[in-house]
Protein backbone atom coordinates (compact mmCIF):
# COMPACT_ATOMS: atom_id res chain seq x y z
CA UNK A 1 0.00 0.00 0.00
CA UNK A 2 3.08 2.17 0.36
CA UNK A 3 4.35 2.15 -2.57
CA UNK A 4 0.54 2.99 -4.11
CA UNK A 5 0.63 6.01 -2.26
CA UNK A 6 3.88 7.17 -3.83
CA UNK A 7 2.82 6.64 -7.07
CA UNK A 8 0.17 8.20 -6.56
CA UNK A 9 1.90 11.06 -5.87
CA UNK A 10 4.46 10.56 -8.68
CA UNK A 11 1.59 10.78 -11.37
CA UNK A 12 -0.27 13.79 -9.50
CA UNK A 13 3.29 15.77 -9.31
CA UNK A 14 4.15 14.93 -13.06
CA UNK A 15 0.31 16.26 -14.14
CA UNK A 16 0.61 19.44 -12.78
CA UNK A 17 4.57 19.89 -13.69
CA UNK A 18 3.06 19.16 -17.48
CA UNK A 19 -0.11 22.29 -17.27
CA UNK A 20 2.61 24.17 -15.83
CA UNK A 21 4.91 24.01 -18.32
CA UNK A 22 2.68 23.90 -20.83
CA UNK A 23 0.24 26.83 -19.48
CA UNK A 24 3.41 29.08 -18.67
CA UNK A 25 5.20 28.09 -21.46
CA UNK A 26 7.14 31.47 -23.69
CA UNK A 27 8.49 29.26 -26.48
CA UNK A 28 7.06 26.67 -28.52
CA UNK A 29 7.53 24.06 -31.64
CA UNK A 30 6.01 24.12 -34.95
CA UNK A 31 3.64 21.14 -33.45
CA UNK A 32 2.59 23.28 -31.19
CA UNK A 33 1.87 26.24 -32.71
CA UNK A 34 -1.43 27.61 -33.86
CA UNK A 35 -2.57 29.04 -37.29
CA UNK A 36 -2.77 32.55 -35.38
CA UNK A 37 0.94 32.14 -34.38
CA UNK A 38 0.24 31.77 -30.35
CA UNK A 39 1.57 28.76 -28.30
CA UNK A 40 -1.52 25.70 -28.19
CA UNK A 41 -2.55 25.08 -24.47
CA UNK A 42 -2.17 29.04 -23.63
CA UNK A 43 -5.30 31.62 -22.80
CA UNK A 44 -7.95 28.86 -21.69
CA UNK A 45 -9.90 29.22 -18.72
CA UNK A 46 -10.12 25.90 -18.07
CA UNK A 47 -8.15 22.69 -18.46
CA UNK A 48 -9.83 19.00 -18.85
CA UNK A 49 -9.57 15.28 -17.63
CA UNK A 50 -10.90 12.16 -19.34
CA UNK A 51 -11.04 8.81 -17.05
CA UNK A 52 -12.14 5.59 -18.46
CA UNK A 53 -13.47 4.51 -15.53
CA UNK A 54 -13.96 5.63 -12.13
CA UNK A 55 -12.11 8.19 -10.18
CA UNK A 56 -11.82 6.08 -6.98
CA UNK A 57 -11.03 2.59 -8.64
CA UNK A 58 -7.81 2.56 -6.52
CA UNK A 59 -5.43 2.09 -9.89
CA UNK A 60 -4.83 4.55 -12.69
CA UNK A 61 -7.55 6.48 -13.19
CA UNK A 62 -7.74 7.56 -9.54
CA UNK A 63 -4.05 8.82 -9.49
CA UNK A 64 -5.14 10.92 -12.26
CA UNK A 65 -7.83 12.08 -10.15
CA UNK A 66 -5.50 13.11 -7.77
CA UNK A 67 -3.27 14.90 -10.55
CA UNK A 68 -6.23 16.81 -11.57
CA UNK A 69 -7.09 17.81 -7.47
CA UNK A 70 -3.65 18.76 -7.46
CA UNK A 71 -4.11 20.74 -10.96
CA UNK A 72 -7.14 22.21 -9.30
CA UNK A 73 -4.84 23.52 -5.95
CA UNK A 74 -1.70 25.16 -7.82
CA UNK A 75 -3.92 27.16 -10.37
CA UNK A 76 -7.35 28.19 -8.22
CA UNK A 77 -8.27 30.29 -11.22
CA UNK A 78 -8.15 27.69 -13.66
CA UNK A 79 -11.29 25.80 -13.86
CA UNK A 80 -10.36 22.08 -13.86
CA UNK A 81 -13.45 19.75 -15.71
CA UNK A 82 -13.73 16.09 -15.07
CA UNK A 83 -15.29 13.56 -16.94
CA UNK A 84 -15.44 9.75 -15.46
CA UNK A 85 -16.31 6.18 -17.31
CA UNK A 86 -15.85 7.14 -20.48
CA UNK A 87 -15.31 4.66 -23.23
CA UNK A 88 -13.15 4.49 -25.89
CA UNK A 89 -15.13 5.38 -28.62
CA UNK A 90 -16.38 8.43 -30.59
CA UNK A 91 -17.83 9.41 -27.39
CA UNK A 92 -14.35 10.50 -26.20
CA UNK A 93 -14.49 12.64 -28.69
CA UNK A 94 -17.77 14.52 -28.14
CA UNK A 95 -16.30 14.46 -24.31
CA UNK A 96 -13.63 16.58 -25.54
CA UNK A 97 -15.30 18.56 -28.13
CA UNK A 98 -17.83 19.96 -25.24
CA UNK A 99 -14.60 20.50 -22.81
CA UNK A 100 -13.11 22.80 -25.28
CA UNK A 101 -17.09 24.64 -25.82
CA UNK A 102 -16.53 25.10 -21.64
CA UNK A 103 -13.19 27.10 -22.19
CA UNK A 104 -10.37 24.37 -22.08
CA UNK A 105 -7.15 24.61 -23.96
CA UNK A 106 -5.42 21.87 -22.33
CA UNK A 107 -6.70 18.31 -22.00
CA UNK A 108 -5.27 15.02 -20.50
CA UNK A 109 -7.07 11.85 -22.38
CA UNK A 110 -5.74 9.74 -19.67
CA UNK A 111 -6.46 6.49 -21.37
CA UNK A 112 -4.58 5.01 -24.25
CA UNK A 113 -7.65 4.12 -25.31
CA UNK A 114 -8.83 7.96 -26.01
CA UNK A 115 -5.78 8.58 -28.18
CA UNK A 116 -7.20 7.99 -31.87
CA UNK A 117 -9.73 10.34 -30.52
CA UNK A 118 -8.02 12.67 -28.95
CA UNK A 119 -5.90 12.89 -32.17
CA UNK A 120 -8.82 13.58 -34.17
CA UNK A 121 -10.56 16.34 -32.07
CA UNK A 122 -6.70 18.09 -32.06
CA UNK A 123 -6.87 17.96 -36.19
CA UNK A 124 -10.01 20.45 -35.29
CA UNK A 125 -8.40 22.52 -32.64
CA UNK A 126 -4.92 22.90 -33.46
CA UNK A 127 -5.44 26.06 -30.39
CA UNK A 128 -5.55 22.86 -27.89
CA UNK A 129 -2.60 20.79 -26.13
CA UNK A 130 -3.56 17.30 -25.34
CA UNK A 131 -1.08 15.81 -23.11
CA UNK A 132 -0.84 11.88 -24.17
CA UNK A 133 1.64 9.39 -22.18
CA UNK A 134 2.26 6.85 -24.95
CA UNK A 135 4.68 4.29 -23.65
Amino acid sequence: MRFIGKKLRLIASSLIVSVSLAACSSTSSPASTTVSGGAAGTGGKAVGFIFVGAKDDYGYNQAAYIGSQGVEKAFPDLKVLRSENVPETAEAERVMEEMIRNGAKIIFPTSYGHLDPALNVAKRHPDVLFIIKVV
